[in-house]
């Protein structure tokens, strides 16, 4: 993993230093010199590290950079696959599918069935609830997986129709009451 960060006036050289987030020590590199760039050797495929770099002078070391979080990559994730309905109702629907291997998120893509004008959502889970849905319609629905590197192909489409739109019966009324009465005749 290669990373960058800018010039710092005064300084001599810098020294980057990386570890798993859940660790308490970091690793450093040796001095590095007057460089602004120095690709890490030796990291884990898929893994998250933190990422920290110090400016160096003659009255010493500058106090860690913020740290800056990534997962390595060196290829664009594999399709997705097990792309299923979970559930729908007349305005929504949700999918799930099988989680890729160093990918970071996902984009469901959607679209009404035969539509060309596609839609897309972007998620860190291996499901996703697409909301705002038109009632008894059909949708096409396919998931690619992302990381640092880029994105997969697209998963297989599935078609996912809506519910009909629910039909609620009104409730009964209430409050009735009588507010005169005679011998022949009720007025409410």
């Amino acid at each position: 993993m290669t990373v960058v960060w800018s010039n710092v006036s005064g300084a001599e050289s810098y020294m980057v230093y990386h570890k798993l987030p859940a660790s308490a020590g970091w690793t450093a590199s040796a001095d590095l010199g007057d460089v602004l760039a120095y690709t890490i050797t030796g990291l884990t495929e898929c893994t998250a590290y933190m990422i920290s770099v110090t400016a160096i002078a003659n009255a010493g070391s500058s106090i860690k950079s913020s740290s800056l979080t990534t997962v390595t990559a060196s290829n664009v994730p594999i399709a997705i696959t097990g792309l299923a309905e979970v559930s729908k109702t007349d305005g929504q629907a949700t999918v799930s599918w099988t989680q890729v291997s160093c990918a970071t998120s996902y984009v469901v893509h959607y679209n009404i069935n035969g539509q060309t004008a596609v839609l897309t959502q972007s998620t860190s889970s291996t499901a996703a609830t697409i909301a705002g849905l038109t009632a008894s319609t059909s949708y096409d629905i396919s998931v690619t997986a992302v990381n640092s590197v880029g994105t997969s192909p697209q998963s297989s489409t599935i078609t996912v129709s809506t519910n009909a739109a629910s039909v609620s019966v009104p409730t009964a009324p209430t409050g009735l009451t009588a507010i005169s009465k005679t011998d022949v005749q009720i007025t409410m």
